[in-house]
């Protein structure tokens, strides 16, 4: 794909439409930091490698508060190392971020300050690993750090052997650690020096865990309290995806005191054999907490002790300004597939390790709790995702159960997906926000939240300012034009409302139109009325070429609450399927779609309902692209990196002793009934949902004979595609199957038997790709 030194794109002749290349090459904000002064608003954006064909490169960009339309202040260049995880400094006058440079072997901690100079590497792991997260501390004095402890006495294989053992406990993973260090300013201010040399003659110093973490090997997001006495961290076995998904507990550290322990390497300038370690008192965890799932007895009942206290949580956790409370958002237990409820722990209350959590949002609530705040000691903002849209609630730890009181949001046409709030003395909120909406991909907003005060509750009534806009990452896609996009429901056979967004095709045309039906992944995740265009997702790029697409979400989808996330539970691919399938026969019988022009797309969970369509569904569509999708159950589950979250949050049960069930929901079980071309691409370094499961299935259709059908592995990659090179392959082998088996003037019957485009993807014919 790279061609004379240029990675060569796809580039539509009309400059009004959006081609491949568009959207592979679209930068969007990934992360949003307001200083904890309110004056500055800082946010790193992702900006994929046209040049080199390789993944998203991060740049550091720093605004002042009053500055919208002034040209941002480019802090850390792509180029320089980038930038990951940015964060203030306390005093507002620098920013820490995450980078590789100079040389860096590994992610090191960087600071950079705002009077100008070059970023400052502040802490390296002792570990000689990469740092993987991190905080400051309120009175900007530590850092602490987290990072991998390699195994000290690691097995050598005699030479020429490549072999691995396996036993049946987990597969081994190294442990981490959190480390505590100097602040930049802290190692300048004590030596009266330039940190720049300063700073890296500080030995950090590693936390131990308290008892009760026994057999937790593996710390991460940690948090500290506004007095920086105390140190929230998330405690899980090990770094396995499973543990991280359903093991995790909050632990509440209080730090020893440290300020005048840090101790300098030796005048030779060698470190220690062992870093020195600190053993902080326990002030309250998680641990032992069964969830509060009991209530509905199909939650707890045919699990062991064990399972009880599994439950999804996110972090990291949300502190009280007086640092009295916590809030994190949680599941309610351990066959809940999404962490979606906001929950609070009183640290005062009894001076108990064990403190009750309290579950603030209603278990009947038809929405699922994404972010969390503090505004004041006891109001929690939190962000929250209702249907297809995204709503700011306001909630009282102090009060009863309730989702809160919805603050009033100036109409933006955004759906919000993070948030950064600094509060002053005066009461005034500084929010920070990144929002998609139907006309552009994640962007930075700002607005404020006056009359802050100490006595609101959950009823108070909360208004936004105006919410402005501060960045325009692709200034070059105004041009565009965009297709008519709306929320539709519809009813699935049984009778249930079904929920999804509709992209209309761009220019007019007569209908009935083909149509795309683009499935999300998950299942436990959903789509927005926002933007809906990406590599995988053809969106925008199909609606310019005259299709509908359509966005499902079907049973167990988020947004609408725990019931309805748990409805597919122990019943893959019947309902929900069946839900997908009445959508498309909704828009049939309005005189939307031809019927005999419908093609299914989607990845993991949404490549499995491609598979399905593909399969058991065939007749229903003519063309189908799945990606790191699965075709049989049996073998995905025992073969996947999450085995315990897919039995305990969709199955409900093992594989081995419910073999039937598993059998039935596979794909490759109906491959009698295809007659669907399909189209099949998976990454080969997959863990989700390895790429045996595509292999299987495009052997299973060639063997068949009577199927076009093509397999597609992609190098370097794993769950999805990250390099840009594979992205634009990927988006313009997927339109160009769904053109070749929908568009092409022939009958129904002889579209399903044309032999597949020609395999190469012909680059050379477009232009070199520039920015």
């Amino acid at each position: 794909m790279v061609v004379g030194g240029s990675l060569v794109a796809s580039i539509a002749k009309d400059d009004d439409t959006w081609t491949s290349y568009d959207v592979c090459r679209l930068r969007k904000a990934t992360n949003v930091q307001v200083s904890p002064d309110g004056k500055k608003i800082a946010y790193t954006l992702a900006t994929p490698d046209t040049k080199t064909g390789g993944s998203v490169v991060f740049s550091l960009h720093i605004r002042d508060w009053n500055g919208i339309g002034s040209t941002d202040f480019p802090l850390v260049a792509a180029e320089s190392g980038g930038a990951r995880v940015a964060k203030w400094s306390p005093d507002s006058k620098g920013i820490y971020f995450l980078s590789r440079r100079h040389g860096d072997k590994t992610s090191c901690l960087y600071y950079i300050s705002l009077t100008g100079g070059e970023a400052v590497r502040v802490a390296k792991s002792p570990t000689g690993r990469a740092i993987w997260n991190y905080a400051v501390s309120p009175c900007n004095r530590y850092i602490a750090y987290t990072s991998i402890i390699p195994d000290p006495t690691p097995t050598k294989l005699p030479p020429g052997h490549t072999h691995e053992v396996y036993d049946s406990n987990h597969m081994s993973k190294p442990a981490t650690g959190v480390f505590l260090s100097p602040s930049y300013d802290w190692g300048v201010s004590t030596e009266n020096g330039h940190g720049s040399t300063l700073l890296t003659e500080f030995e950090p110093f590693q936390l131990n865990m308290p008892k009760e973490a026994q057999g937790l090997n593996h710390v991460c997001m940690p948090s500290f309290s506004p007095d920086g006495k105390k140190l929230a961290v998330f405690l899980a076995p090990s770094s396995h995806s499973d543990d991280l998904m359903m093991r995790k507990k909050v632990f509440v550290l209080g730090l020893p005191a440290t300020s005048s322990q840090f101790l300098k390497k030796s005048a030779s300038g060698k470190k220690r054999k062992e870093t020195k370690k600190l053993s902080p008192s326990l002030t309250w965890t998680s641990m032992g907490e069964a969830g509060v799932g009991s209530a509905d007895e199909k939650l707890v009942s045919n699990w062991d002790q064990r399972r009880k206290e599994w439950v999804k949580n996110s972090g990291p956790v949300a502190w009280s300004r007086d640092g009295t409370k916590i809030a994190f958002v949680q599941g309610i237990g351990p066959a809940d597939p999404k962490a979606s409820k906001l929950f609070v722990v009183d640290l005062n209350s009894n001076n108990s390790i064990r403190e009750p959590i309290r579950m603030l949002t209603p278990l009947g609530y038809e929405g699922h709790v994404e972010k969390c705040v503090f505004l004041t000691n006891n109001l929690v903002l939190t962000q929250n995702s209702e249907g297809c849209e995204v709503v700011l609630r306001a909630v009282c730890t102090a009060g009863p159960e309730t989702a809160g009181s919805i603050v009033e949001t100036p109409e933006t046409g955004c759906q919000w997906h993070k948030l950064s709030v600094s509060v002053s003395e005066s009461g005034t909120a500084h929010l920070g926000l990144l929002g998609s909406s139907p006309t552009h991909p994640l962007e930075v907003f700002q607005t404020e939240l006056s009359g802050i005060r100490e006595d609101l509750n959950s009823s108070c009534e909360l208004k936004l300012a105006k919410v402005s806009r501060v960045t325009n990452s692709n200034s070059w896609a105004r041009k565009k034009i965009i297709g008519k996009q709306e929320v539709v429901r519809w009813k699935s056979p049984d009778g249930v409302e079904i929920e999804g967004v509709l992209m209309w095709p761009t220019k007019k045309q007569d209908t009935p139109a083909p149509l795309i039906v683009a499935v999300h992944g998950g299942p436990e995740s959903h789509c927005r009325n926002e933007w809906l265009t990406t590599y995988s997702r053809p969106g925008q790029i199909a609606a310019a070429n005259g299709y509908f697409v359509l966005y499902p979400n079907y049973r167990g989808s988020t947004g609408r609450g725990v019931a309805f996330t748990q409805a597919d539970q122990g019943r893959l691919a019947q309902e929900q399927f069946d839900d997908i399938l009445a959508g498309v026969q909704d828009l049939v019988s309005k005189g939307l779609v031809e019927p005999s022009k419908v093609g299914i797309t989607g990845g993991s969970y949404g490549g499995y309902a491609s598979a399905w369509g593909a399969t058991y569904h065939s007749e229903f569509y003519q063309a189908a692209v799945m990606t790191v999708g699965i075709s049989d159950q049996v073998s995905k589950t025992l073969s996947t990196d999450i085995p315990d979250e897919i039995e305990s949050v969709h199955w409900l049960k093992h594989p081995i002793w419910n073999l039937s069930a598993f059998i039935k929901a596979s794909p490759i079980t109906y491959i009698k009934k295809s007659k669907t071309p399909i189209l099949i691409l998976h990454g080969k370094g997959d863990p989700r949902v390895p790429p045996t499961q595509s292999v299987l299935l495009f052997r299973g259709l060639k063997r068949k004979g009577d199927v076009p059908t093509r397999l597609v592995l992609y190098g370097k990659e794993g769950h999805g595609n990250r390099r840009f090179a594979n992205r634009l392959d990927f988006s313009l082998r997927q339109m160009r199957w769904f053109d070749h088996y929908l568009r092409t003037p022939v009958s129904e019957e002889k579209r399903r038997k044309l032999s597949p485009p020609p395999k190469e993807v012909n680059y050379k014919e477009t232009p070199r790709s520039k920015l």
